[in-house]
């Protein structure tokens, strides 16, 4: 399979590129973001991650131990991470403004276990959800600590359940949308070398919060339609080492 194959077939990282025009019980015609949320959990891709991620593990993910960094560090390597890749290689245009006004919430979970650092998470939501949109765009959750989220296919049920959570509460479904962003992230129908896979790469497990309403708002005004072609394109004419790098994996 190649890459363009691909990139016909599913929706990674800020591409959300196909609305799923559904009737809401709140406001007639509007996008799915259940849709969303199954394009991204897709089997025919997460099955083969699991296996991936079990047999084929990059050494240099596994000499990075983060236990002797502080928060400041970490949220250092992560703020490096958005100006340099997120914002930097254009890979997603829309967090450009959040960042530079402001409206980018990062925060580092000390929680070491699953429960925990779900219900750490699930509160996050919450507050994200009631803050003010002007102030609060874009939130990044990140979970450095939990020794299972270095396995993607813990991370990858993780974020399942934090997705689930989301579509089945009333006042969060229509208001939120996550995303998951791994070290080890792979699409399960790529090469494991493939550069594809950075965009959804970054330098710890991260938790994305995203504004829904801004979201669709960006999907019907066809806003994202060339976003993951563009993205193809950068990621492989800079090429998996160079991006290992830019991406601080050590």
């Amino acid at each position: 399979m190649t890459m363009n194959d691909v990139m016909r077939g599913f929706i990674p990282s800020c591409s959300w590129l196909v609305p799923l025009p559904v009737q809401s019980k709140t406001d007639g015609l509007r996008f799915s973001k259940r849709w969303r949320f199954r394009a991204r959990s897709d089997p025919r891709f997460m099955r083969q991650n699991a296996m991936i991620n079990h047999t084929n593990h990059d050494k240099a993910d596994d000499d990075d131990d983060v236990s002797a960094e502080d928060d400041d560090q970490i949220l250092a390597r992560v703020n490096r991470w958005i100006n340099e890749a997120v914002v930097g290689l254009n890979l997603c245009p829309f967090a450009v403004a959040e960042v530079q006004e402001r409206r980018l919430k990062m925060v580092v979970a000390q929680e070491s276990e699953i429960p925990q650092l779900m219900e750490f998470i699930r509160r996050e939501i919450v507050q994200f959800a009631n803050a003010d949109a002007l102030d609060l765009g874009t939130e990044l959750i990140v979970a450095p600590n939990c020794e299972a989220l270095r396995d993607f296919a813990e991370f990858h049920q993780l974020v399942t359940e934090i997705e689930e959570h989301v579509e089945d509460n009333d006042d969060l479904v229509d208001a939120v949308m996550v995303i998951g962003f791994h070290p080890r992230h792979e699409w399960g129908e790529l090469a494991s070398d493939s550069p594809l896979h950075f965009d959804r790469r970054a330098p710890y497990p991260l938790v994305n919060l995203l504004r829904a309403p801004q979201v669709d708002e960006y999907v019907s005004q066809g806003l994202t339609q060339h976003i993951l072609a563009q993205n193809g394109k950068t990621l492989s004419r800079i090429g998996t080492p160079a991006l290992r790098a830019l991406y601080m994996f050590r």
